[in-house]
């Protein structure tokens, strides 16, 4: 079953209006306009599936706003004019090409001339849970401490994550259509979170190995992704299948089969897709991209580049044979 992709699109001129949609959108709100609203202009412009949302928002007149508290990991980036927040202690200003992530607990307010800006939202439990089955990290110990991305390459980072994300979002033939790069694209961007503004997995020193893990138990987390190969999985849901933690999941794998539940899992992936291209037929509109699609590649040159690596032909030449 695909991930749907639910859109919408919505502009006015009355700023009371775009008042309410923004608070339909992102809860409890106040804005105290300081521009002209004779040169008013607002759009919002939506794209949302079950882990992830992108949202386009033109605001043309200044104005200062007081947001609640958010529970969602919510990045923004600024495309046209710019924005001061502060939240938490902490005062960003952004300009073009600047990014910050709201802090979340903490009340946020902010004040414009006017501005479009690029937002990605994400769970915030499922942003922890990714930190988790990267780091070992608790869940429960999990958080965001600053605004402001770590570097000015991290912020770029983000910036370059979020547009992909939108133009996945709102493209009709989406590769976000396919249950497996949806999950791949969700946790880019859960990822990029992590790498590009502070949080407790940065200052974590010292993690615990994963102890001995019997080949057995391996064996039984092997089976369980050739079983599910075609269906999302995580790392930390391996690892539960198997009876294990995920941090012996990962030092298992290394000790036993020399690679990464993550690389086992694409390789499985890529078999899988193999068997499909040899039962295929062209002339009946079967594609290279829409079987690749299907077994989680969204870039066909990725997976042309692995396809030749593993099998030492294109994908298309078993495609046509």
């Amino acid at each position: 079953m695909s991930d749907r992709v639910v859109r919408s699109e919505f502009a006015t001129t009355d700023p009371e209006v775009a008042l309410q949609t923004l608070r339909q959108a992102y809860g409890e709100l106040r804005m105290a306009r300081i521009g002209d609203p004779a040169r008013f202009e607002f759009r919002l412009r939506s794209g949302s599936t079950t882990t992830l949302s992108a949202d386009f928002i033109r605001y043309t007149i200044g104005c200062q706003l007081r947001q609640d508290p958010v529970d969602y990991v919510m990045g923004v980036s600024v495309l046209r004019g710019g924005i001061e927040y502060a939240s938490g202690g902490e005062t960003v200003a952004l300009g073009v090409g600047d990014t910050a992530l709201y802090r979340i607990g903490p009340e946020t307010t902010g004040i414009t001339d006017g501005l479009d800006v690029a937002v990605l939202r994400l769970p915030f439990g499922y942003v922890a849970q990714v930190a988790a089955t990267r780091t070992g990290i608790d869940p429960a110990d999990f958080r965001f401490d600053a605004m402001c991305p770590v570097s000015p390459a991290m912020s770029r980072h983000w910036h370059n994550v979020s547009a992909l994300a939108h133009r996945e979002m709102h493209v009709s033939d989406s590769v976000l259509a396919s249950p497996l790069v949806h999950a791949q694209i969700s946790e880019l961007v859960a990822v990029a979170s992590l790498t590009a503004f502070p949080n407790t997995t940065m200052t974590v020193s010292y993690l615990p190995g994963g102890g001995r893990v019997a080949p057995a138990v391996i064996r039984r987390a092997m089976a369980y992704i050739d079983e599910h190969a075609n269906q999302p999985l995580t790392t930390g849901q391996v690892a539960e299948a198997a009876g294990i933690g995920i941090r012996a999941l990962q030092h298992g794998f290394a000790r036993h089969v020399g690679t990464t539940p993550s690389a086992y899992l694409r390789r499985v992936r890529l078999e899988r897709a193999h068997l499909e291209l040899q039962a295929a037929d062209a002339t009946r509109g079967a594609t290279v991209a829409a079987i690749a699609r299907r077994w989680g590649f969204s870039k066909p040159s990725r997976f042309t580049e692995a396809y030749r690596e593993a099998y030492g032909v294109p994908p298309s030449h078993t495609l046509r044979t």
